[in-house]
């Protein structure tokens, strides 16, 4: 009987600590991580203009173009579209 009482509450036991993680890692789910990352990266929203040059780089492997914004994006692939 003592091993049954021992199965039992180990039973009981590996379910409360599964029960536990669940909680515990569901509520992580709920910490606003990236919200400043996404704020940052949302902000300034792109008027549809399109830049003249890049944020810095030249180009090269070694210093590639930096594109900080929507317009040096539109600006790169209106380079690209154009064959420069």
């Amino acid at each position: 009987m003592n091993k049954t009482m021992n199965k039992k509450t180990l039973k009981y036991l590996i379910i409360i600590v599964l029960i536990c993680n669940v909680w515990f890692f569901l509520s992580l789910a709920s910490v606003p991580v990236f919200e400043n990352i996404t704020a940052q990266a949302l902000s300034p929203l792109w008027d549809g203009s399109v830049a003249t040059g890049f944020a810095g780089g030249t180009g090269t492997e070694a210093d590639p173009y930096l594109i900080s914004n929507g317009a040096e994006l539109a600006y790169f692939a209106q380079q690209v579209n154009s064959g420069n």
